[in-house]
């Protein structure tokens, strides 16, 4: 098990099954299952499976996208330049 002080995490799985712990709460994991875990969740995951698991992880500053909204969004002219091929 594992916490952060200020991070939150972001788990992506790609690949394989397993299950993942946060503060007791046991929840099964397999591709295309993502999660996000505040920083104060103690966190675990383990492989219940013979294949393998992969995942990607991003952390962040909690809190670090409270003022980030749809509305940052803007259109750029044209269309877009595509390679031939």
């Amino acid at each position: 098990l594992h916490a952060h002080r200020q991070n939150e995490e972001l788990y992506i799985f790609v690949k394989g099954h397993g299950q993942f712990i946060v503060d007791g709460e046991v929840l099964e994991i397999r591709e295309g299952t993502v999660l996000r875990v505040a920083p104060n969740g103690a966190r675990a995951w383990r492989n219940t499976s013979k294949e393998d698991l992969f995942y990607i992880v991003v952390q962040a500053k909690a809190a670090t996208l409270a003022n980030g909204t749809i509305t940052d969004g803007f259109e750029v002219p044209g269309p877009p330049q595509w390679n031939r091929e």
